[in-house]
């Protein structure tokens, strides 16, 4: 191996094939090694290709130890950069005569490791392996026509003709059977370091005792990594009314606003939940008042589940609120209305992220 300009030239002379026949096994082809990498790209190195063919082949055909007479060519690698970037690698093969045998071309973006690496030990070693195994079969047929034409000259008993010309064929390969190649899975996209979230959901749930209600919500924030800051609007309208003796009928809603501090794992998510507002009561007679202070401090857990990758999410999460300073009206022995503690809601929408 010689290092020229950066690139990387490797010339595997067989001169000595004579002297190490024994270290190969019977038809094995040997040949030649070009391989060039361009200045500035990380590849496999020669060393790697040649053990990689070797450990398809069973054999390293690329060593000073081929049959004599047995030399079948050259094979040319040179990897470089193609348009726009990308990055191109050209694979060829030429008879011991120099005559180009086949000329093919690889190309992949980024110009990485990774990319050249993929295109190297995946395609470049097994147009490698499918040649040098073209090129034993065809020495099983010549040693079998110079077998018989040996035999039919020397005046021994002339064998019969094969049934076809696959008969000639060895039985048995060096390798497995060469099966399709699969492409590398999709890379799951990274999630953006930093992102504004905005989102909305729906909230069946039990914030008064005796009352069912559904409110929505509408969040908007911001999320660093695995933590996020948002602020969030809630509201429960009235739900009809319940008549109260001695009192009339009576409604109920609910306004807050929330500060929600977050961290994010996978699609897990968990919050802790600062929430304050007022009890509304539409319908309250003389006995409530217009409205109540409503605070309570929460947490919530919930799974964010990606519809499209990294940018939509639905989710689904459940709260879990302890209050303070809990509204509680008795008249007569006759409990009005009591806020629910603790109280519990579950919480189905959409959420959308804004990489920064």
């Amino acid at each position: 191996m010689r290092w020229t300009g950066g690139s990387t030239l490797v010339a595997l002379s067989l001169a000595s094939a004579r002297e190490a026949t024994a270290q190969a096994p019977p038809l094995a082809p040997a040949a030649e090694l070009d391989y060039q990498v361009a200045a500035g790209l990380t590849c496999p190195t020669v060393e790697d290709l040649r053990a990689d063919v070797a450990k398809e082949m069973k054999y390293d055909a690329f060593a000073q130890n081929g049959v004599p007479g047995a030399r079948v060519g050259r094979f040319n690698v040179i990897v470089s950069r193609g348009a726009a970037g990308a990055l191109l690698i050209r694979l060829s093969f030429d008879d011991p005569s120099g005559k180009e045998i086949f000329d093919t071309d690889f190309e992949g973006t980024p110009p990485t490791a990774r990319t050249c690496n993929h295109l190297v030990r995946k395609h470049v070693v097994t147009d490698i392996v499918t040649e040098l195994t073209l090129q034993m079969a065809r020495q099983a047929r010549e040693l079998a026509r110079r077998t018989a034409c040996s035999e039919q000259t020397s005046g021994a008993a002339r064998p019969p003709y094969p049934d076809s010309r696959f008969s000639l064929w060895p039985t048995e390969w060096p390798l497995p059977p060469l099966h399709r190649l699969a492409p590398d899975p999709p890379k799951p996209p990274e999630t953006a370091p930093v992102a504004l979230r905005i989102g909305g959901s729906v909230w069946p749930e039990l914030i008064a005792n005796g009352w069912g209600s559904f409110g929505v919500s509408i969040e908007a924030g911001a999320r660093y990594h695995a933590f996020s800051l948002g602020v969030e609007a809630h509201g429960d309208p009235p739900l009809g009314s319940v008549a109260v003796q001695n009192v009339g009928e009576v409604s109920f809603a609910r306004v807050s606003g929330a500060l929600l501090l977050c961290g994010h794992w996978g699609w897990f998510t968990g919050c802790g939940v600062g929430d304050a507002g007022r009890f509304l009561f539409p319908v309250h007679g003389q006995v409530l008042p217009a409205s109540a202070f409503y605070g309570a401090a929460a947490v919530r857990v919930g799974l964010e589940f990606p519809v499209t990758p990294q940018r939509v999410f639905l989710r689904a999460a459940v709260d879990l609120r302890a209050p303070l300073h809990p509204a509680d009206y008795v008249r007569a022995g006759t409990t009005i209305f009591e806020a629910a503690g603790p109280s519990v809601g579950l919480g189905l929408g959409l959420l959308t992220e804004l990489p920064l």
